[in-house]
């Protein structure tokens, strides 16, 4: 599996890469009608992949020249702030989608972020993790978890963490070695899902 640096010459294919991957995340269940849906979701995880790539922080996966997955790695103390994300156009999102969605949507995930606050800013953070649909339960998932561990070494990292919402991913990072130290259930934070985070040490 090779591993390059994204460009914004790759933002289309990333934005349907990861719609296709969250499109039915359950972070992002809202009652919505499902065109509404489909384009605030997909403007927002397209904010989140430019934002990423302006920093220098997408990577995209392929397996013989073809594309099989992206992930997004954000080194700590380096978090994607506000300014970040108006560079990257936030800016648009009211005008491209409906203001009352985006706003439930992005809500949303500032209920799942709040996990990690009690922990210290110590942490590369591996914000995107998603694999082509057609690629998916064939390992490639663990060889780019392995890719984002490999890359914190390099850069002398000594954390990894991540949060994610699904029962199938939880089951996947225990898998792969991740220790859960954290879980926010949907009575917690009046939410309709659950949040776990996960840590891996790599000193």
């Amino acid at each position: 599996m090779k591993i390059k640096k994204a460009t914004l010459h790759d933002i289309l294919a990333i934005a349907e890469l990861n719609f296709d991957g969250f499109k039915d995340y359950e972070l992002f269940n809202i009652s919505v009608s499902e065109a509404k849906h489909t384009k605030a979701l997909y403007e927002i995880l397209k904010l989140n992949a430019v934002a990423s790539i302006q920093k220098g922080y997408g990577y995209l996966c392929y397996d013989a020249d073809k594309l099989i997955g992206y992930f997004s790695l954000i080194p700590a103390g380096q978090e994607l702030d506000g300014l970040a994300f108006l560079k990257a156009g936030a800016w648009k999102i009211p005008l491209l989608t409906s203001f009352k969605t985006s706003r439930q949507l992005l809500s949303q995930v500032l209920k799942a972020e709040a996990i990690l606050k009690p922990f210290p800013k110590d942490y590369w953070y591996l914000d995107t993790l998603v694999v082509v649909p057609g690629n998916q339960g064939s390992g490639y998932g663990s060889r780019i978890l392995q890719a984002a561990k490999d890359l914190v070494i390099k850069n002398h990292g000594r954390k990894l963490r991540l949060i994610t919402n699904a029962t199938r991913n939880r089951d996947f990072y225990t898998k792969n070695a991740f220790i859960n130290d954290a879980i926010i259930l949907p009575t917690d934070n009046n939410s309709n899902f659950t949040t776990w985070s996960f840590y891996f040490d790599v000193k």
